[in-house]
């Protein structure tokens, strides 16, 4: 089957997205040719402009931050982008929060639970936590770490 790819207006898109994107619009002629037009979709959407703060909107931004709001709310209050917000911050000499902190109430808690035998994935579930970042909580803390249950890093033969 040939396959003639023809498009009507320029894009930065390959001719490949564009078939994939139109799947549904081919026509097969007498021939056995199967000829597909590739349109430029008016529904893409465009990136958006960054939004240029004033700077007592970036003393705003910064007060609210250290007052407890998350960069995500931030974001939706300023109408922009998190990554924005945070480059903002950063702008401004200000350390950024994670976004879940092991606090010592968690880590001792999280060393309780690895002691009664609990794996770091499921005192991860527990704790609202990633996995990795309970097992690193837990090194750090000096807690001597059980051997893996599964050798995933030896071939089987």
């Amino acid at each position: 089957m040939l396959v003639r790819l023809h498009e009507s207006l320029s894009s930065q898109r390959t001719p490949f997205r564009h078939l994939i994107d139109s799947v549904g619009d081919a026509a097969q002629a007498d021939d056995g040719v199967v000829n597909v037009t590739l349109e430029r979709r008016t529904s893409v959407s465009r990136p958006r402009a960054n939004r240029k703060l004033e700077p007592d909107e970036v003393a705003a931004l910064v007060r609210r931050y250290r007052e407890g709001a998350t960069v995500y709310e931030l974001a939706e209050e300023f109408g922009m982008h998190r990554q924005t917000v945070s480059a903002h911050l950063y702008r401004e000499g200000i350390a950024l929060r994670s976004r879940v902190r092991m606090t010592p109430q968690l880590l001792a808690r999280a060393t309780d639970l690895y002691e009664a035998g609990w794996s770091t994935v499921q005192i991860s579930k527990e704790l609202g936590l990633g996995a990795s970042t309970v097992g690193k909580a837990l090194k750090r803390a000096g807690v001597a770490m059980r051997a893996p249950v599964a050798e995933r890093w030896k071939s089987i033969p």
